[in-house]
């Protein structure tokens, strides 16, 4: 997989136009059906999730859907740094965002912002593409209810 590393290092610098080069990678729970990594140059870091090169259209659904989401201005997601496929691997890179518990008042705006996410016009339901919800497909047909 070193190969699949040096990769990513090309990718980050040929996105943010400054030199990457990985010093560590840090392995994060919670991802049983796509490792996922956090990765850092000893100044930036970076979250990277990892799968085998036919998982990409998930990769790219999952992509999709958070720029759909960053669209609306009403749920912090973490910016999209980029996938792809490298070494025999499918990825998908983001911002590393530190999740720590916020109390209560970060409850509540969050709270606020997914009802400001839901209150976003929309003719009818449904999305453009399939995605997954973790390894259960979610069908996104239109439809008017």
């Amino acid at each position: 997989m070193t190969d699949f590393w040096t990769a990513l290092e090309h990718h980050i610098h040929a996105v943010t136009g400054q030199p990457f080069v990985i010093r560590q990678r840090q392995p994060l729970g919670g991802g049983g059906i796509n490792p996922a990594w956090r990765v850092n140059d000893g100044q930036r870091v970076f979250f990277v999730k990892v799968n085998a090169a036919a998982g990409l259209p998930r990769f790219e659904a999952e992509a999709a859907g958070l720029a759909e989401l960053a669209a609306t201005r009403t749920v912090r997601v973490p910016e999209l740094m980029g996938h792809g496929v490298a070494a025999e691997h499918a990825w998908l890179m983001l911002e590393y965002l530190p999740l720590v518990s916020g109390g209560t008042r970060a409850m509540e705006k969050f709270g606020r912002s997914l009802a400001a996410l839901h209150a976003q016009p929309r003719k009818g339901f449904g999305w453009h593409r399939d995605n997954a919800i973790g390894a259960t497909l979610q069908l996104n047909a239109y439809c008017d209810n």
